[in-house]
């Protein structure tokens, strides 16, 4: 999926207590620990890193909060 590994490497860099590459495109990171501090955090790192803005209906955990999510708002966004 395109922007997974930049997205995974952004995301592992906050939840450092997670094997990132184990993690399933659909299984939420809340079940991986991500609170909504990390979210947040998650958010910032991908909007600094791609140079985008996130829509306001994705910034909530039950919108955006896989990394399939991510990467289908990134490739949106982004228009990749």
């Amino acid at each position: 999926m395109e922007y997974e590994q930049e997205i995974r490497e952004i995301i592992g860099n906050i939840l450092v207590a997670v094997v990132i590459n184990k993690i399933e495109l659909d299984t939420p990171l809340v079940n991986e620990g991500m609170d909504s501090i990390m979210y947040v955090k998650i958010i910032l790192a991908i909007e600094k890193r791609f140079g985008i803005q996130f829509p306001v209906e994705k910034l909530t955990m039950t919108q955006c909060g896989t990394i399939r999510e991510f990467c289908k708002t990134v490739l949106s966004v982004a228009g990749g």
